[in-house]
């Protein structure tokens, strides 16, 4: 009885006790728990991938923008890497900047290393500051199509080995050879199998550099600049700087279709001389220039403490205006003349460049600097045409010959119809596209100063 009449003051109890708390909690609610937070990986977006399965060039920049969900969306490494899993697997970090204050929004930048022909995987990671991982591959196909070149071996006049430096349009190749003395001679080639000795004491070294349209020949002898003119004249450049001596140049630099030669001293001086008067004007360079190329304007381009630098055009009469920086390719390396060189100019104002480490850049009046490396792969090596309408890249690590297109951007590999040859040093090229080099015959083990000229199709 005692137990069971209880039990209706229990339920009272705890109705009272539920209505207390249910009061307290209208006047003094509790905080409430915290929502879940999202664990979203990051999100990356390609944006230029190519749209046909193979690529146009040697080396892929890939544009992607990449979205972190964390509350700093912030990024702790991006990186790009070519056939992971493979022997030849490359990874590449992104560079640019990636930690707080970065806007999410702006594109980022990745390079694939110089790809072998064939097909390659590409994976792009993106982890961000939570450690969240993103990945996105794709395949694509490198076919870098084959020229065929005739190759016509150039020998000395003892039937050797010979270098070879100049080339005209007409296919006409200048160098020189080491005679039996152990004396370098200038040589010309006419035909690839006439070489002939250019006139020079034999007692003294010497050696040609450049030929151009009219068959004049640059080179030095004694370690003299000098022209060879066309009609058998030899010209040498007369100087005022150095009283001890007749000459004012020790380095022949480049020789033009419209007969004008170029030649420096020491980088004290530069001199243009024109080769069928013998009319020679000082451009004034100043101390520590180093003159590099001319074209058939009379342009000249070089490099000096302040970095590249370009004259203006030559007038005989009036006067030669040095200014500095007008064909400057490279902004970003202001105060560090180390990191660019020019190699050539072309007569369409364009400018072949190499840059610290082993990287070409052309650049003209409508093409901001435009790396070659990933057209063509890493080198340092290379030569264009007067023209400026092609590049040939020398590849050490390939021993293989790459032209660069300039028009379409295209690229093509040097296959010499004889097989079996290995190139190690690149001289010129003509606009017609003969290039002459230097090459070992890997079955023989010969090695010749070569003309290559493309074969039609």
């Amino acid at each position: 009885m005692t137990s069971t009449a209880r039990r209706p003051h229990r339920r009272r109890r705890a109705w009272i006790a539920g209505a207390i708390a249910l009061a307290a909690a209208c006047h003094d609610p509790a905080p409430a728990e915290p929502l879940p937070v999202l664990s979203l990986a990051p999100t990356i977006d390609l944006l230029d991938v190519p749209t046909a399965d193979s690529l146009p060039r040697r080396g892929l920049e890939l544009t992607l923008r990449v979205t972190a969900h964390s509350a700093t969306h912030d990024l702790r490494s991006l990186t790009l890497t070519t056939d992971p899993g493979t022997p030849d697997s490359v990874t590449r970090q992104v560079l640019p900047f990636l930690g707080p204050g970065r806007d999410p929004s702006a594109p980022l930048t990745l390079w694939a290393a110089p790809l072998a022909p064939g097909r390659h995987t590409f994976a792009v990671r993106a982890v961000d500051d939570s450690g969240r991982v993103a990945t996105s591959s794709f395949s694509r196909v490198l076919h870098v199509p084959d020229a065929a070149y005739a190759l016509a071996e150039l020998p000395s006049p003892l039937g050797g080995d010979a270098a070879a430096t100049g080339l005209n349009a007409a296919g006409v190749v200048v160098g020189s050879y080491v005679d039996a003395a152990q004396r370098q001679r200038a040589l010309r080639w006419t035909t690839p199998a006439t070489p002939a000795e250019l006139p020079a004491p034999g007692t003294v070294d010497a050696y040609a550099r450049r030929v151009n349209a009219a068959g004049d020949v640059l080179g030095a002898i004694d370690r003299r600049a000098v022209v060879w003119r066309a009609d058998g004249a030899l010209l040498r450049f007369p100087g005022t700087l150095d009283a001890d001596t007749a000459l004012c140049c020790r380095a022949p630099i480049d020789l033009s279709d419209s007969r004008v030669a170029f030649a420096t001293w020491s980088g004290i001086s530069a001199v243009l001389l024109d080769v069928p008067t013998g009319t020679a004007r000082d451009l004034g360079e100043p101390r520590g220039a180093t003159g590099v190329a001319l074209d058939d304007l009379g342009r000249t381009v070089g490099y000096a403490m302040t970095g590249m630098y370009s004259s203006g055009a030559v007038s005989w009469t009036g006067d030669v205006r040095l200014t500095r920086p007008s064909l400057r390719l490279c902004p970003e390396c202001l105060g560090h003349p180390d990191n660019q060189f020019p190699v050539a100019l072309g007569d369409n104002g364009s400018v072949l460049s190499r840059m610290t480490g082993q990287q070409l850049v052309y650049g003209d009046a409508t093409t901001p600097a435009l790396s070659l490396d990933s057209y063509v792969g890493p080198t340092n090596v290379g030569v264009m045409d007067r023209a400026g309408a092609n590049v040939v890249a020398l590849i050490p690590g390939d021993s293989a010959l790459y032209v660069f297109h300039v028009a379409d951007r295209s690229m093509t590999r040097v296959a010499p119809t004889e097989p079996g040859w290995r190139f190690d040093a690149l001289g010129a090229v003509n606009d017609r596209g003969q290039i002459a080099a230097h090459a070992v015959h890997a079955p023989s083990g010969r090695r010749r100063a070569v003309l290559l000229t493309p074969v039609a199709r």
